[in-house]
């Protein structure tokens, strides 16, 4: 009975080497263009949040503008 089971083990371990052997070059393919969609995927992104970056600095300096303009219309409007 261990004999057997140690055949099956034995048959199993060789199978699933083969299936390893069989599948690495497609899993390392599928790696490689997952790392490349990955890497491109970062980088278009990066672009794009500067540049929503530079649009919230703009956006921000055009508010304090129109604040400071407030403040002056109040100001002269209270004398």
């Amino acid at each position: 009975m261990a004999e057997a089971i140690q055949s099956l083990e034995q048959e199993f371990c060789k199978r699933n080497e083969i299936m390893k052997a069989r599948f690495q070059p497609e899993f390392t393919t599928l790696y490689d263009r997952i790392t490349e969609e990955v890497a491109r995927t970062t980088a278009l992104m990066t672009q794009e949040l500067s540049q929503v970056r530079e649009q919230l600095t703009q956006l921000c300096s055009r508010l304090e503008r129109i604040r400071l303009q407030l403040d002056t219309v109040t100001r002269a409007h209270a004398t």
